[in-house]
Parts: C-alpha cells; structure tokens; sequence
C-alpha cells in the first residue's frame, strides 16, 4: 500500500446541492451579483474541492438572487412599493399601473428629468419599438427613445406590457403623447417605426398628423429578399442618409 497519495483531488460530483450553494454563496454574489459561472465553478472548488456543472452553478446563482431579491411572484407584489418610491424620490415623474382582476397587466413610466432633457436637448424625433422579456412569466418592453446631440440614444419612457398589439400600443402612445404634448403642434413631430402593423395603426389612430417614418434598416430587411446584393444595399443606405431632397431624388 502507498502511505502516502500524491494525486490531486478532483471530481464531479452531483451531490452538491443548488439550495446549500445558495446560501454558502449568498453573500458573495449579493456583493457581486454578475458573477461569471466560470469564476463560480472556481469559487466552489478553491473552498470545497469539488467540481460542479455549468448548469448547476447557474441555478445557484439563480437561487441565491431569489435569497435577497425574491422570486418573481414576490417581485411582482412588491411593484406597488416600487411605484410609490418612485414617485417619493423623483417629483414630477408619471408612474400608471394597469390591473386585470387584481393582476398585474401593465406599468408606464416617464421621468420628468428625462422629459426635461429630451425638449432641451433632443429634435422632435422618436423612435418607438418593443421587444420580448425572456423571464419566468412572458411580457413585451416598450419603449420610446430620442438622439440627443452627440447622435446618441436617449430615453424618454419604457413600458411593460402583457403582449404586444394595437390595443397595448394605442395605450402606450396615448400616455406617451400626453406626458410630451404631442398633442399641440404635431406637424412638428416625427417618429420612426419597423413596419409593425400594430404600432402604424396605433400611431395613425392616436397621432393622425404626426410624420410617420420606417427604420431603414427594417426596410433593407424586406427589400434583400428581392435584392439580395450588397450594391443595392449600399445604394438604399447612400439615398437615406442624404440631407436634401434634390439630392435624395438623384440618389434614387
């Protein structure tokens, strides 16, 4: 027999469970909650020698978050006391709530800062688009968003609905439309779409004489099934970026 070993101690092992790593780690991940699963994966082995799994550090991650910030059911209920801090701290700030039988449908938020900013800062133009939420329960973000001086994007408001279609658009663009005064002068507004039936009627049916523009690359996207060369891409991006319409027509 060997007295004594000299082999290194090394192994999967699944016998490490999600709810002890949660919280032996809690603390740590609290204090840095964007914690790589590498740097984890190397946490756990430095002080208890064991290997785990991608996907088990993952879910005591996970866990570990549901420690200190809650589930997602407890976040859901905690929205009321999120709205009324807001509204404490920020004066002037547009906090509207939408419930269905008590449950949560939808929530709009526009910052009176961020409006301030947006009429001293930023052109009449807005760009409105939504986008899917990949969490425990489904949803659309909405969100409105200007260029300021340096052609950067700059928020204006965001909203979190149950789907997305023209009854929720028609909602989102009618509080957006309160909270800017779109309501006075709207030859001088624009906003730009990706072609999104729902949004173009909501649009058309809230802000009938607004100017109403198509994002050109969404427009590229349609055309490239006809005119797949990068020629005609680049001939469709020179005309949209000219300054003139003269200049626009030669282009074309």
């Amino acid at each position: 027999m060997v007295e004594e070993h000299t082999c290194g101690s090394s192994m999967m092992i699944d016998m490490v469970k999600v709810k002890f790593l949660a919280r032996k780690y809690v603390n740590k991940i609290r204090r840095n909650p964007k914690i790589s699963l590498k740097c984890f994966i190397g946490d756990i082995y430095d002080d208890l020698k064991v290997e785990i799994s991608l996907s088990t550090a993952w879910r005591a991650i996970k866990a570990a978050g549901y420690l200190f910030y809650g589930n997602e059911n407890q976040q859901f209920a905690r929205l009321w006391s999120y709205a009324k801090a807001l509204l404490d701290t920020m004066p002037g700030l547009i906090v509207i709530t939408k419930l269905d039988e008590q449950k949560f449908m939808r929530i709009y938020i526009c910052q009176e800062p961020l409006k301030r900013g947006f009429f001293s800062r930023c052109r009449r133009f807005i760009c409105v688009d939504g986008c899917f939420l990949k969490e425990a329960f489904s949803g659309q973000l909405l969100a409105a968003v200007a260029h300021d001086a340096d052609n950067g994007s700059y928020l204006i408001a965001w909203a979190v609905v149950e789907v997305e279609n023209i009854e929720s658009w028609k909602w989102f663009i009618k509080l957006l439309k309160e909270d800017l005064h779109m309501d006075q002068k709207l030859e001088s507004w624009v906003l730009m779409t990706d072609q999104q039936k729902g949004l173009e009627n909501a649009i058309k049916s809230e802000l009938p004489n607004v100017e109403l523009r198509l994002c050109v690359k969404h427009l590229h996207a349609n055309w490239s099934k006809r005119f797949p060369k990068k020629m005609m891409k680049d001939l469709m991006w020179k005309a949209a970026r000219v300054a003139n319409v003269p200049y626009f027509e030669y282009r074309i």
